[in-house]
């Protein structure tokens, strides 16, 4: 007979809810003056520009559907879904 562990078992009791993703990629645009991003952190959509700081957050590339953004000593690979 199996036994669960008590962790499983509490994990078992809690609901199901959305993922948190605190920083969403809504769009990535280029232009002669070079790369942008639009991005949701909790709720507030902020606009990047290449190697320009705002609000704690570095856009640091973009490729096809996706950006890299550093916040603190964090890199973020966001990915447009």
């Amino acid at each position: 007979m199996a036994s669960t562990n008590t962790l499983t078992a509490q994990a078992a009791t809690i609901p199901a809810s959305t993922l948190n993703r605190p920083l969403t990629l809504l769009g990535i645009y280029t232009s002669a003056n070079g790369a942008r991003a639009l991005v949701r952190k909790n709720g507030t959509n902020i606009m990047l520009d290449q190697d320009h700081p705002s609000d704690g957050l570095t856009l640091m590339g973009t490729g096809d559907g996706w950006a890299m953004v550093a916040e603190g000593d964090t890199l973020h690979r966001l990915v447009i879904s």
